[in-house]
């Protein structure tokens, strides 16, 4: 090196300030409306706009990179902020290293409604109100990012960060940023307040690194978490002075990642060729990579001062290697910090990129090894079904181990979820409410009827429920209905749904009962009775029902989210054939709030009453009764975890028919019947001897010559 850039580098290092020269991109905000402004860095580019003028906010180009602040989910201007401050908030600030004029200003938002944004959110509740600055322009390359949060006067507070390097098409959630205040007071006052005079030292300064692709343009989405800490002003603006953006001078990209949990202690088995790897700098202004040096160890400290000591030291590895594979595995559960220094050269001087902090993994824990044990082929005769499992552990710390079923008979899949508009007119005084239905497909491979709709909230009364059924197509057939209300249960059979075929569009069926509530659930059970091989008689369906009591009915039609609505109704809505989208809705009616419920199968329908007992309290060979009322396959998951966290499973299978003779038939080395077994029961006995001598004298030996016509 040089004595004159040794002597640059001495002097930015005493004065605290960062070593940065050649940055891509430096970017200061500035008003041009507030406090005589724009007051710009030197040295800085400058982007400058007036506060709340929206026609201001527009793309600005720097040498081919272009920047472009938009606040895309409100549209007021006065959401808009680009503040400066003035002289007394400034006096706050420390300006002996000369960033006086970088932080006296700041673009950024405004949250409170009566401003235009969409008030308090604290990540959960609430409307986040987003400023989103799009880079365009970049080459493909790895980038730091350094953004600045500072407020002279009194606007502090945390707040999100999102990154999409695809254009805005898909956003990741970075960690968190804070911004900091200078002056006392505030409403509300910060608590504590930051004086300079070094912006980069700040707490609020925020830093991350990306990659680009050099071709679609790099968006930042910035939201504060507004009124978190009150609701108040102060923690309802937020801002950011400005942002740096550079090519990365050091090692970067490591594999194992940053804090990635799990890592194999053989590294040789990762895919990544070279098992430790990292990426060499971006730096274009890079004319030579010398070597890297190489520092691992458990002990932060030790990486953090390149200590010889560490478990890992490779000094010198040449610059064309990237990767390295540890001499020995790696422990269990062990967390090792590692660091990659890169010697390299910018004509005619030689520097060294540190990576700091260390990098981070942690190797994977001895986790359980669990054995459910066999599959099972049963009878509810032969009840309770007993398992076994088996846990193996390496380093025998297994805290705790549990059996539930995961699996039942006739568990719904997408199939079985109908939510069908058939569209148009169907010539009936009601099309929208006919054209589309709420339903179950019973063909294979649907799997779940019957469907079952539960009502809760309604309060105690009596009240009349009248449902339509018809399909403007084909479908047609019989169900039948069981209702579970305060009265007990009532099965209503045969009911016939209507197709196209009828005469008359408006004598569709409607099925009418009354339903009694003492303020607890009823449950309505709709099932589709068996069906022809046409299919045409395949499908359970109910467009609509009313309900009538005392106030405001209950009126409500089914569809598709984008379905017309038969008008006075309340929509329930739902994607066809997504189960997740079947969730439970309330609706007002009756002076109250009602909620539909609606799901498939069995379970469902409190048809299974199954229990699962443990038998022992071995957490290494645990042991378990199971015992079902209803026939079909089950899948039984046993669950081991560790003191360290590790938690693995395994299933078992458990095929539970009528009787013994029917689960003979299930198993998979099923011979079938006896020769003997003349009435095919399983049993060869007397019944079957009987049924054998009833024809033992049955003599059909052929004793004259048989002519045929």
């Amino acid at each position: 090196m040089n004595r004159v850039m040794m002597l640059v580098i001495m002097m930015v290092l005493l004065m605290g300030l960062p070593a940065v020269w050649g940055a891509v991109l430096q970017v200061d905000f500035n008003s041009t409306t507030q406090d005589g402004g724009p007051h710009n860095q030197d040295g800085w580019e400058a982007y400058n706009a007036g506060h709340e003028v929206a026609a201001d906010f527009v793309t600005a180009d720097y040498g081919g990179i272009t920047v472009t602040p938009t606040w895309s989910n409100t549209s007021a201007n006065t959401v808009q902020q680009m503040i400066d401050r003035g002289s007394g908030n400034d006096a706050t600030w420390d300006d002996s290293l000369g960033y006086l004029n970088f932080v006296t200003d700041f673009i950024g938002t405004d949250t409170r409604t009566a401003n235009g944004g969409n008030g308090n959110w604290n990540g959960t509740t609430g409307t986040p109100t987003y400023m989103e600055l799009r880079i365009g322009g970049l080459a493909a390359a790895e980038y730091n990012w350094i953004s600045f949060h500072h407020d002279t006067e009194n606007c502090f507070g945390t707040f999100a960060v999102w990154l999409s390097t695809d254009g805005g098409a898909t956003y990741t959630q970075l960690a968190d940023g804070v911004m900091t205040d200078g002056t006392d007071g505030g409403t509300p006052e910060s608590a504590a307040r930051e004086h300079g005079p070094d912006p980069y030292a700040l707490p609020s300064t925020y830093r991350t690194s990306f990659i680009a692709d050099g071709v679609n343009d790099v968006v930042f989405r910035f939201a504060p978490y507004s009124g978190v800490i009150s609701n108040e002003v102060h923690n309802q603006i937020w801002g950011m002075n400005g942002f740096e953006i550079d090519t990365v001078s050091t090692a970067n990209t490591p594999d194992p990642e940053v804090g990635e949990t799990g890592v194999a202690l053989d590294l040789s088995d990762r895919s990544v060729s070279g098992h430790l790897s990292w990426l060499p700098p971006t730096n274009p202004e890079i004319t030579e990579i010398v070597s890297y040096d190489l520092y691992v160890d458990p002990n932060e400290a030790k990486v953090a001062n390149r200590d010889s000591s560490c478990w890992i030291v490779e000094t010198d590895l040449a610059g064309t290697v990237t990767q390295y594979d540890p001499p020995a595995d790696l422990d269990w559960f062990q967390t090792y910090y590692w660091a990659v220094d890169v010697h390299y050269i910018v004509d005619p001087n030689e520097f060294i990129g540190q990576v700091s902090p260390p990098w981070y993994f942690r190797a994977i824990g001895a986790g359980p090894i669990v054995d459910a044990g066999s599959d099972l082929v049963t009878a509810l005769t032969l009840m309770p079904v007993k398992l076994a499992g088996t846990v193996t552990d390496a380093t025998n710390d297994v805290t705790s181990v549990a059996w539930e079923v995961v699996k039942y008979p006739g568990d719904p899949n997408p199939n079985i979820a109908q939510m069908i508009d058939r569209g148009g007119d169907d010539g009936s005084a009601d099309p929208d409410l006919l054209r589309d239905w709420i339903g179950s497909d019973t063909r294979p491979p649907a799997v779940g009827d019957p469907l079952v709709m539960t009502l809760s909230g309604l309060p105690a009364g009596t009240y009349n429920w009248t449902s339509a059924h018809h399909d403007p197509q084909d479908q047609t057939g019989l169900f039948d209905v069981e209702i579970r209300d305060a009265t007990g249960v009532k099965i209503t059979t045969d009911i016939d749904i209507t197709d196209q075929n009828l005469p008359d569009p408006n004598d569709y069926t409607r099925f009418t009962t009354t339903i009694v509530s003492d303020g607890s659930d009823v449950v309505f059970v709709f099932d589709k009775q068996p069906y022809g091989t046409n299919g045409s008689a395949s499908f359970f369906l109910m467009n609509s029902f009313v309900l009538e009591g005392t106030g405001d009915p209950l009126l409500i039609d089914f569809g598709q989210p984008a379905t017309p609505v038969k008008t006075g109704y309340q929509a329930y809505t739902a994607s066809h054939e997504v189960l997740a989208t079947f969730m439970p809705q309330s609706f007002s009616a009756f002076g109250t709030t009602v909620t539909i419920s609606v799901a498939w199968g069995p379970r469902a329908a409190g048809l299974i009453n199954d229990s699962i007992m443990m038998t022992n309290a071995d957490v290494y060979a645990p042991t378990v009764e199971y015992t079902t009322d209803f026939t079909g396959t089950y899948e039984v998951q046993l669950t081991a975890t560790d003191a360290e966290g590790n938690v693995t499973s395994d299933t078992v299978q458990i095929s539970v028919a009528e009787d013994a003779c029917a689960a003979a038939q299930n198993a998979p080395d099923w011979a079938g019947f006896s020769l003997y077994d003349t009435d095919q029961d399983c049993d060869v006995d007397l019944v079957d001897f009987a049924a054998f001598a009833a024809q033992w004298l049955d003599d059909r030996n052929l004793i004259d010559q048989v002519t045929n016509p």
